[in-house]
């Protein structure tokens, strides 16, 4: 896990707070979104033109709230959204990578264990140097998987993939 310095994360949150409450500032300025404005138009020119922007604002926030509760509470679930989940990580290393499923971990672990069989960590550690991985391809050393490890894949030695 890398170190976080705080007092620059800190200085970097407040800066980038400011920024965007410069431009909604600006934006609401520009707009003329003021919820005394909204209430005066009402009852002297009877324009509900800014009243609704303002009840539009609301019931935005007011959805956004209910539906964060909602998930926080187990009554919706993230993952309809789009969300993965902090649990998930990457498994290859190109663009269109794709999620390890938690609990499908462990069973690749130990399928993963089994293929290496009876190696020696010195053997596995020789054979890892020779088998990098990038993104599912393993350029294998003259072209031939290891005999020991093509004996012991569950699924042949065709290959494989996550």
């Amino acid at each position: 896990m890398d170190v976080v310095d705080i007092s620059s994360l800190g200085k970097s949150v407040l800066w980038a707070t400011f920024a965007i409450t410069f431009a909604l500032g600006m934006v609401m300025q520009k707009t003329g979104f003021c919820s005394m404005g909204a209430i005066t138009d009402v009852f002297i020119i009877a324009s509900w033109k800014r009243l609704r922007q303002w009840f539009l604002a609301i019931g935005v926030a007011l959805f956004l709230v209910f539906g964060h509760i909602a998930m926080i509470s187990g009554m919706l679930d993230p993952s309809l959204l789009g969300y993965k989940g902090a649990d998930t990580h990457q498994m290859s290393g190109n663009a269109r990578y794709e999620q390890c499923d938690p609990s499908m971990h462990s069973q690749m672990m130990q399928m993963h264990q089994q293929m290496m069989g009876n190696m020696t960590p010195a053997q596995i550690k020789q054979m890892q140097k020779q088998m990098p991985m990038n993104g599912g391809n393993m350029p294998m050393v003259g072209g031939q998987m290891p005999q020991q490890m093509q004996q012991n894949m569950p699924m042949g030695n065709s290959g494989h993939n996550h």
